[in-house]
């Protein structure tokens, strides 16, 4: 067996945190074939480090093949169910001595993931390689590079050591923050995650993207879905900050090498009452072009001198505060191994950020775009919530046409 490895620093925040993934309709062969399936896609992808155990309490990684027990079965849940508390409840059910865990359902694979084994990117490909591998047999790789000792460095150097003044740009390039609200009388507090999940149909989108972007010019697809949800969010009454949090891949900075662990940014952007499709379009744009995520990381990084511990969960929140949403748009997916038959299904209850975030994964077939918001439901209403979800799904149309909509 191999030497244990230290936790690398950018995976150290992540530690205890958990998250889950469901995925269907998928024909899944029995149980020991999922197995065998999961153990092939580890040997033929040593880096994504399948079968791998954490020890906490050195925080250095026990390389290992996969074990039976990271494969289990699931019970079908009854019609009707919320397909939110399906995965909510999966992770509530995480093994803690399990990074990684597979739950085979009747029709779905579920996946539960310690954040500090991979992100998004690399879960996402995971639970589609996994699921590929036992349905069908061939599959997509996943993460191919060891991340090294110092991606992050390797990043800045190869963004910004040849031209500083893209860092300037970059810090120049920031939306406008507004004023912080008059402080409330803080309250005590507790984490209660809740994740609710909607699905919009695809050619609803696909007619209202289009028709956006004859009137508005070059729009992302991005940015209508996600205008389309503050503007809902606003509707119900949540009170959402004008700045939001665009997730994205640092590895676009390596020249794109697919490095295994957790190298993903945020980009904040602003959207309130006023901004339009195209602003926001052009906001990512400009943001992507500047490297303001790498900026960003590397100020942060420079802030903590290195020294990369998770944060500590607070015990008291600010009921006054707006909510702060973090979008995570995994693209438009066509090689996923739906199954011919019912609804494709791609949900995903992830860490909310702090007492007021809300986050949101959405990713997108040829047949709809699949929406998932986790939150604190003792913080944000989640009656709010799912009015929200709903206009989303009913009145794509109507809340995307809304003032300041081109």
């Amino acid at each position: 067996m191999s030497e244990p490895l230290a936790l690398q620093r950018r995976d150290r925040p992540w530690v205890g945190s958990v998250l889950s993934l469901l995925l269907g309709p998928v024909d899944l062969p029995p149980l020991d074939a999922v197995r065998a399936a999961l153990r092939r896609v580890a040997t033929e992808n040593p880096h994504a480090r399948l079968g791998w155990r954490l020890d906490r309490a050195t925080l250095r990684w026990i390389p290992g093949e996969p074990t039976d027990d990271m494969v289990t079965e699931g019970e079908p849940w009854p019609i009707g169910t919320d397909i939110g508390a399906v995965v909510d409840s999966l992770v509530a059910h995480a093994d803690p001595d399990l990074p990684i865990q597979f739950v085979r359902f009747p029709r779905h694979l579920g996946m539960i993931v310690r954040h500090a084994l991979s992100d998004g990117r690399s879960n996402g490909a995971i639970i589609e390689a996994v699921a590929a591998a036992a349905s069908a047999g061939e599959y997509a790789p996943v993460a191919s590079h060891p991340s090294g000792r110092a991606p992050m460095l390797s990043a800045a150097w190869a963004t910004f050591g040849r031209d500083p003044q893209r860092l300037r740009a970059a810090f120049a390039d920031r939306p406008k923050r507004p004023a912080p609200p008059e402080p409330g009388l803080p309250v005590t507090w507790s984490p209660s995650r809740r994740t609710l999940y909607g699905s919009l149909d695809g050619a609803v989108r696909d007619e209202t993207v289009a028709r956006v972007k004859k009137s508005a010019g070059k729009v992302s697809n991005f940015a209508v879905v996600a205008i389309a949800l503050i503007r809902a969010l606003q509707e119900a009454g949540v009170n959402v900050s004008p700045i939001s949090n665009v997730v994205v891949d640092l590895r676009t900075y390596l020249d794109g090498e697919w490095i295994n662990g957790n190298f993903l940014g945020a980009l904040p952007i602003r959207i309130d009452e006023e901004t339009t499709i195209a602003e926001v379009s052009r906001q990512i744009r400009s943001g992507m072009r500047t490297a303001r995520p790498l900026a960003g990381a590397l100020l942060s990084s420079a802030r903590t001198g290195g020294r990369r511990r998770r944060p500590v969960t607070p015990t008291v929140t600010d009921p006054a505060a707006p909510v702060s949403v973090a979008f995570s748009d995994v693209g438009m997916r066509t090689n996923i191994p739906f199954s011919p038959g019912g609804e494709h299904l791609y949900a995903s209850s992830s860490e909310p950020d702090g007492p007021h975030g809300l986050t949101i994964v959405a990713l997108h077939t040829r047949e709809a775009s699949l929406v998932s918001a986790s939150f604190h439901d003792n913080v944000i209403d989640p009656a709010r919530v799912v009015a929200a979800l709903k206009a989303f799904a009913q009145d794509f149309g109507r809340l995307v046409d809304g003032d300041g909509s081109s």
